[in-house]
């Protein structure tokens, strides 16, 4: 039986390029951060969450980990630690057929120590991480997406004009709680059935 291949859409009639912002710690890892993680393993994944990624990124979805990292800017955790942690990650990313566009991650703190104590337009909630995705790679803000459990990163994609997709969890005991309040375009309890939630929406997902 003769097989059809789809044809890309004529210019102008397509989706516009859209970011797919997922956090990387309470989201696609289960772990709060690399501090509370010995070992990257199956278990330490969110349940789904690759295969999801690697739908959405098969429609179009140009898929990004972001985040702030407060062990490394604080010095829990040793540089060298973080950068043999965000390799490994990658290569298990690239290894289940997800195209990682960017992996952003911001070490720097403030109340920070050693190089680490610095500002950073990077740092969650400021919106640098969403605008450079935006002036490097074209995205459409209005039409990307960002899903978080993490109020800072909700903000600051509220604030860029991104859509939000807020996972819910229950609040550790003796976790600080951020000021910022923001209403999320989507709520989840998980970041799978989020996840699931935003391709059903996509109508290039259900082609």
């Amino acid at each position: 039986m003769q097989r059809f291949r789809r044809l890309p859409p004529i210019p102008g009639t397509g989706l516009p390029p859209r970011g797919l912002f997922v956090s990387r710690w309470r989201g696609l890892l289960r772990a709060r951060g690399l501090e509370h993680l010995p070992r990257l393993e199956a278990e330490a994944l969110a349940p789904e969450a690759l295969a999801l990624l690697f739908r959405a990124s098969q429609h179009g979805w140009q898929v990004y980990l972001v985040g702030n990292e407060p062990g490394v800017a604080s010095g829990r955790v040793s540089d060298a630690r973080w950068e043999s942690f965000k390799d490994e990650l990658e290569a298990l990313l690239a290894g289940q057929g997800i195209p990682l566009r960017r992996h952003y991650a911001c070490l720097e703190d403030p109340q920070g120590r050693g190089s680490h104590k610095k500002d950073s337009v990077f740092q969650f909630p400021n919106t640098g991480v969403l605008y450079h995705a935006a002036q490097e790679d074209g995205l459409e803000l209005s039409e990307s997406w960002l899903v978080s459990a993490d109020t800072d990163e909700v903000a600051a994609a509220w604030r860029a004009g991104v859509r939000t997709l807020a996972l819910e969890e229950e609040p550790q005991p003796g976790s600080p709680r951020s000021p910022l309040q923001v209403e999320p375009t989507l709520r989840a309890p998980d970041v799978a059935r989020g996840l699931r939630q935003l391709l059903a929406l996509d109508p290039l997902a259900r082609i």
